[in-house]
């Protein structure tokens, strides 16, 4: 696996792949939903820099044996921790954090991958339940109740 400096916009924008790869594959709603919301710009990228890192996140994931029999990424695999150990700026987590949730809601059906990357990066990053109700835009806010309590159980 690939490392990149800590906060850099190429350690940023794989936490980006990985959310769009959690649920195992690419999906052209999350795609959509990178243009709308102008992700790649927020993070400082060229599209084209971001294409070279999510290309080379998918090789690294096929090289290192991430991918799971059913297709799914394996979670919990030490390298994906690694992943999320290269973002250590608050305010770089809660933003990335919110994106991961925005990307994960844009098909409408959020996978069990996809509950699993929110929860670990949360846990991981020791983002509380209660520390994102403090942000104006929560990045919990627009999921169904159930999930928004399974996500909150997880964390706790």
């Amino acid at each position: 696996m690939r490392t990149y400096p800590s906060d850099s916009p190429e350690a940023k924008a794989r936490i980006i792949a990985l959310a769009l790869l959690a649920d195992g594959g690419l999906d052209k709603s999350e795609l959509e939903c990178l243009d709308n919301q102008d992700v790649v710009s927020h993070l400082g990228i060229a599209a084209g820099t971001f294409d070279s890192v999510l290309f080379e996140f998918y090789q690294d994931i096929e090289q290192s044996g991430l991918r799971r029999t059913d297709g799914q990424l394996d979670l919990e695999n030490p390298a994906i921790e690694a992943v999320l150990d290269e973002i250590h700026h608050p305010n770089h987590r809660k933003s990335l954090l919110r994106a991961i949730v925005d990307i994960a809601q844009a098909d409408r059906d959020l996978s069990l991958g996809e509950l699993r990357l929110t929860s670990m990066a949360m846990r991981h990053w020791g983002i509380t339940h209660q520390s994102l109700q403090q942000t104006s835009r929560p990045p919990l806010s627009g999921l169904p109740p159930k999930v928004r309590k399974l996500v909150g159980d997880a964390c706790s």
